[in-house]
């Protein structure tokens, strides 16, 4: 990515990385970076192929720039009204513990798939209290 240093961005195509915002925009509309209540929060949706591109060199540049991600979000939400976007995660995460739990009581399915589909549970359990809680600071 190039950097301009009049306004402290780097820039590819469709993607760019403020500096001193630390917010990342592709296609210059969907922000996938922000500092929410003092911590560095990225939204690492599988939006498009594209998106992911941009995903991931401005997490290599974040790196590189000494930025420590503090939270990773999976949600479809743009990050401009953060929030909304902490909700729509944290709902889609207990959209996803549902399915498993379903899963894991449907007839006939194995015991080591259920031992694995209860350790996924209990991750997306602890990754929706985490979250919850910076919600709720």
């Amino acid at each position: 990515m190039k950097h301009f240093k009049r306004s402290n961005t780097y820039k590819a195509s469709n993607v760019s990385y403020n500096v001193d915002e630390k917010a990342a925009h592709s296609y210059d509309w969907w922000l996938f970076t922000k500092e929410y209540k003092g911590l560095m929060v990225f939204n690492n949706h599988n939006y498009s192929p594209t998106t992911n591109r941009h995903q991931s060199k401005v997490q290599s540049l974040m790196i590189t720039l000494g930025h420590n991600i503090d939270l990773f979000l999976d949600t479809r939400l743009s990050l401009f009204n953060i929030e909304d976007a902490i909700k729509d995660h944290i709902e889609s995460k207990k959209s996803e513990i549902q399915a498993l739990i379903t899963k894991i009581h449907t007839k006939g399915t194995r015991k080591a798939k259920n031992k694995e589909r209860r350790s996924q549970v209990l991750e997306l359990i602890s990754n929706v209290r985490h979250v919850q809680s910076i919600l709720n600071k």
